[in-house]
């Protein structure tokens, strides 16, 4: 593993144990180190960019909210990117399955 890569792992590894112990501020450095690659990867997988920017939103409050539950030793960018797919997967089935109700009224 090269230098850089090792410094940028270990980095994510102190910020995202730092906002299990309740630091605002490696929260706010996680938020803005992967906004911009969670908002590409979301629009990859949905048209709706305002939707997309509401689910990584969710997602990093779950994060906040559930911080002292979270799991130690993650690979920070891969569990945000899953979670990430995994909240646009759930509100497109929540949308389909209310369109299918509207549908069902009429």
């Amino acid at each position: 593993m090269s230098q850089i890569l090792k410094n940028k792992v270990l980095d994510d590894f102190i910020l995202w144990n730092n906002l299990k112990n309740g630091d605002e501020r490696s929260f706010s450095l996680l938020f803005e180190k992967y906004y911009r690659d969670l908002i590409n990867y979301g629009n990859s997988l949905s048209p709706f960019a305002e939707k997309v920017q509401d689910c990584i939103q969710d997602v990093f409050a779950d994060i906040w909210l559930y911080r002292n539950s979270l799991q130690d030793n993650v690979i920070v960018k891969a569990y945000l990117l899953s979670s990430v797919r995994k909240r646009i997967s759930r509100l497109h089935e929540r949308d389909h399955v209310f369109k299918k109700q509207q549908l069902q009224m009429f």
